[in-house]
């Protein structure tokens, strides 16, 4: 048994097809979507894959703690800022962030059901 997206595996588990809009064929979900969803890890996947996966896990197509765990980090660039109204400008920077959390914190909104944040991040060492 498996979770298929466009013809590839995911990995093990079962996914309610009627969450996605697929079909289930002897127990194994196939999920067509116009866009295949790409698993990554939280520190070398795009903005838009790590978007994606999110996504997929607010939809229940996946669970993101199965792919991403707390102490992850992902390398993010800040780019410079001039000042404004306040007189204070950044200079451009890299920071890392860390998940520190995996379905901890609550929403205040819930997205499709789901009371619980996917993820939480701090920033490392700043």
């Amino acid at each position: 048994m498996g979770i298929y997206i466009n013809g590839d595996r995911l990995g093990g588990g079962y996914v309610d097809s009627n969450k996605i809009g697929g079909m289930a064929y002897n127990g194994e979900v196939i999920y067509r979507a116009k866009k295949p969803l790409k698993i990554v890890m939280f520190a070398d996947g795009t903005d838009e894959e790590i978007g994606a996966m999110l996504e997929a896990h607010y939809n229940g197509i996946i669970n993101i703690g199965d792919y991403w765990k707390v102490g992850d980090t992902r390398a993010i660039h800040l780019n410079a800022m001039n000042a404004t109204t306040g007189g204070e400008a950044h200079a451009a920077q890299n920071i890392t962030m860390v998940i520190i959390g995996i379905e901890h914190d609550n929403l205040v909104t819930p997205i499709n059901g789901k009371t619980k944040a996917a993820i939480t991040l701090q920033c490392k060492e700043v």
